[in-house]
Formats: structure tokens, C-alpha cells, sequence
């Protein structure tokens, strides 16, 4: 019968699976239906937890979240066809691109899991480990859907007879169900990870595919070794670029503060008195309330990303928060030094910040004691700063289109033609976008303030 997975056909011994899948927990209040599909959330450290052997490399994903759905690879060969126990399915979604499923078959012998109170909804939260729930599995099949890598493992998890319906879909993970060109992956060669040990397949020269079942033989893995030295490797290089930033952050922040806020500011304010410092220093306080609260909803953007599609992001977005904690600090220390607090126009007049201050007297001890005037903001104004911005942003669209546009383009025809592999294409179309994007703004703000400066704009 066509468009079905024959279990006996197409057999892969060279192919290798291992996965671990350690204790997390799963809040209810996370838990979403959206468009018919279940859905919940996972965070787990920095280690993968897939990995899949092909041809000598081994390919590593991260998961990201579990879905519950009802049985959507209805055309597994003495599996899945016409098997009306086979209720559903549990696809654990991987990064990048990976979906990972299993079968959920009712048996009577079967004691509810935390699965099935999942779908129930009977707890706040749950503490789930899929390596307790995984039973050891007879065979994997494996197949592409365009980019996306589906492993359907044959061995069902075990539900209770009460679970009689899913209401959930699955089938909007990813398009096909099927694939001419998939491959089965056998039992010996699908493991779990215990420790520093892994259970891998020996070849030895002659033997059948029929004796290679015998060769099962527990020894340390040369790969999880590799895996250590690549995390090191990775945790060596952030702290490196971490320490890099933050070096650059302190001479470099600060300048460019007081350039595109503290300079802008006074040149186009660049009168004298009491009332014009107070002004001056409202729109200081807009701008670094404005500043903040758009730092702050990319930190939150990135975030996202890191919990719902690369956990990389979540890395991003916590090093974004030191930096802009670092900056803020470094900024207000800079605040105290008068010298910070001028502008000098291109004709040489010095324009000076000055905090206005009142004197307070001591109704005690009569003692006079000069304090600044504080200044009050408002939303409006927060706002409007915020307005300013976009409006700075909006008039560098064109520039900000061609710059996405060339460097998404030129790195995905080098790698279309195989001049960069994948990964180099994609490291140097985003931080090439990224770098040259900051480039662009950093130089447009520069050139206005140097107009400023000349009295060339008002």
C-alpha cells in the first residue's frame, strides 16, 4: 500500500539515536490550545537533548516544547494502521527544526502519567521526566519535511483506558506525514544516555545484519566527550565576548551618551537660565526613560525567541540586560562630572548643563543647605521621546531595507553555490545585519549632532 512506513524495508545500521530528556517542570497556567494544538513550554540547560548519528556527523537539537495531539502517523505498518488503540500522539519539538514523536496507545494495565493529567488539567503544575516515560523503543523511522527532521519511534507510550479521546491536532507541525525516502532506524541503535556511558552498535568486518543485534556493548562515548570540549569551547567564547563587550561598553557607551543625548540636547537647546535648564533636563530624563523602555521590550523580544524557537536568544537577552544595567550605571557616574554635562559649538562657545538648585533652611538649627530642583516627567512626553525615535529610525528605512535585504541575500547565494557552508551563511547574515544595522544609526546620529553643532539645523 502506498504512502505507509514498512518497518521491514529501508533499514539504516549506520544510523544512531540517543537522547535525554532530564526532570523539568511544566506550569498549567503556560500550558496553550492555540489553533487546536496542546502545547506546553520546557526549559532545560544549555545541553541538547537529541542527537542523531548520519554518515559519520552527528546533528544536536534542544527541546523546546511538548505537544499532545491526536494520532497523526496513522500509517505505520503493524504499528499504527487500523489500530484503533493508538489514540494519539506526543511530538516533543526540538530546535532547530526537529519534532520527535511518539505514539500514545490505551492498555488496560496502564497507570496514568503526568501526560494524561496534562491534558486533564488537574494541577498547577507538573514535574515531568521523559526518560521515565519513554519506554525502550523497537525501531525509529526518520524522514525529512523540507527542512524539518520528523522521528516517528515505533515502541507507544502506554495511557489509560479513561484517556478515550484527544481533542488536540498535530498535523500543523509540520506538513507531511510521509516521505518516500524515509528511513528506519533499529532498536540497538536508539538509546538513552546514562551518565558518561552510551550504548552504541558495533560493525565487526563480516558480520550479517542479522549478528549485528548481538554487538550492544556499553563503552564511554567519544561524542559526548567531544560535546563537553564543545561547551567548554562555547562557555570560554561568550565569557570572552561578554568581557570583550563590556570593556568596549565602558569607554565606548558613555561617549556616545553624551554625544547623540547630552549634545543633541543643549545644541538645540542653547539658551541660559533657570527655565532652560529645567527643559533641558526633562528632556534628558525623556530620553533615558525612552532609551530604557525600548531596551527593555528587546530584551522581552528576545527572550521570547529563546524560550519558543532558539534557546541562544535567551543567552542574547540576559547579556543585553548586564550591558544595559553596566551602561545605565555608567552613564549616572559620568552625570556628576560637569564636564560631561557641556557642549561645545563648532565656533567654539561652551553651552553648560546646569542643575538649577534651591536653598533649604534647617527649621532648628537654621542651617542653609543648597539642594537641586527635581524634575517631573510624563507619559506624553515619555512617549513623544519614543515618537522621536521611530521617526529617526523610519527616515533610515530605505538604508535599513537594503542592508537586510544585501545581507540576507549574499550569504544564502555563497552558501546556494557552496562557496559557505550553512551555519558560516547564517553567523555572517545576522551578524553581519546586525552590526551594520548599529553602523548605520551610530553614524546617522553622529551627523546630526555635528550639524547640530555647526548651527546647520534647528
Amino acid at each position: 500500500m502506498g504512502d505507509t512506513f514498512d518497518l521491514t524495508e529501508n533499514i539504516k545500521f549506520d544510523k544512531e539515536i540517543i537522547y535525554d530528556y532530564p526532570l523539568t517542570t511544566i506550569y498549567t497556567n503556560e500550558i496553550r490550545n492555540d489553533g487546536g494544538v496542546f502545547q506546553a513550554p520546557v526549559t532545560y540547560s544549555i545541553d541538547n537533548n537529541f542527537y542523531y548519528t548520519s554518515d559519520g556527523a552527528t546533528s544536536e537539537f534542544n527541546f523546546s516544547k511538548i505537544h499532545i495531539g491526536k494520532v497523526y502517523h496513522d500509517n505505520v505498518v503493524n504499528v499504527s494502521e487500523n489500530n484503533s488503540k493508538i489514540i494519539g500522539e506526543v511530538v516533543l519539538e526540538h530546535s532547530p527544526k526537529c519534532y520527535v514523536c511518539f505514539f500514545l496507545e490505551t492498555s488496560s494495565s496502564s497507570k496514568k502519567n503526568v501526560l494524561e493529567a496534562m491534558l486533564a488539567r488537574e494541577a498547577a503544575n507538573y514535574e515531568i521526566n521523559m526518560n521515565d516515560i519513554i519506554p525502550k523503543q523497537d525501531k525509529c523511522i526518520q524522514y525529512k519535511d523540507g527542512s524539518k527532521n520528523v522521528f516517528v519511534f515505533t515502541t507507544p507510550i502506554y495511557m489509560t483506558p479513561d484517556l478515550t479521546e484527544i481533542i488536540s491536532d498535530v498535523s500543523n507541525l509540520f506538513s507531511k506525514k510521509y516521505h518516500k525516502d524515509y528511513m528506519v532506524i533499529p532498536g540497538n541503535n536508539l538509546n538513552q544516555r546514562d551518565d558518561d556511558q552510551i550504548y552504541i552498535d558495533c560493525s565487526p568486518t563480516g558480520a550479517s545484519e542479522e549478528e549485528l543485534n548481538t554487538y550492544n556493548v556499553p563503552i564511554n562515548s567519544k561524542m559526548l566527550n567531544e560535546k563537553q570540549q564543545t561547551d567548554l569551547m562555547v562557555m570560554t567564547t561568550n565569557f570572552a565576548f561578554f568581557a570583550v563587550l563590556s570593556l568596549v561598553g565602558y569607554f565606548i557607551i558613555p561617549m556616545f551618551y553624551k554625544k547623540s543625548v547630552i549634545d543633541m540636547i543643549l545644541f538645540m537647546n542653547p539658551g541660559t537660565g533657570k527655565d532652560v535648564n529645567i527643559a533641558r533636563l526633562k528632556a534628558i530624563a525623556n530620553a533615558d526613560i525612552a532609551i530604557a523602555i525600548v531596551f527593555a521590550a528587546l530584551i522581552m523580544f528576545m527572550y521570547t525567541l529563546g524560550m519558543t524557537q532558539d534557546p541562544k536568544f535567551t543567552s542574547l537577552s540576559l547579556m543585553l540586560s548586564l550591558v544595559l544595567i553596566l551602561s545605565a550605571s555608567l552613564v549616572t557616574m559620568k552625570k556628576s562630572n560637569p564636564d560631561f554635562l557641556q557642549a561645545i559649538t563648532s565656533n567654539g562657545r561652551v553651552i553648560q548643563l546646569e542643575v538649577p538648585t534651591t536653598m533649604i533652611t534647617d527649621d532648628v538649627t537654621g542651617k542653609k543647605t543648597e539642594k537641586p530642583i527635581g524634575v517631573s516627567t510624563s507619559m506624553g512626553s515619555i512617549l513623544g521621546a519614543i515618537g522621536d525615535m521611530m521617526g529617526f529610525l523610519g527616515g533610515l528605512a530605505p538604508a535599513l531595507l537594503a542592508i537586510i535585504l544585501v545581507g540576507s541575500v549574499v550569504p544564502m547565494i555563497l552558501m546556494g553555490i557552496g562557496i559557505l557552508p550553512k551555519d558560516i551563511a547564517g553567523l555572517i547574515s545576522g551578524g553581519g545585519i546586525m552590526f551594520s544595522v548599529l553602523g548605520l544609526v551610530v553614524f546617522k546620529l553622529i551627523e546630526k549632532v555635528d550639524k547640530l553643532q555647526r548651527g546647520e539645523e534647528a
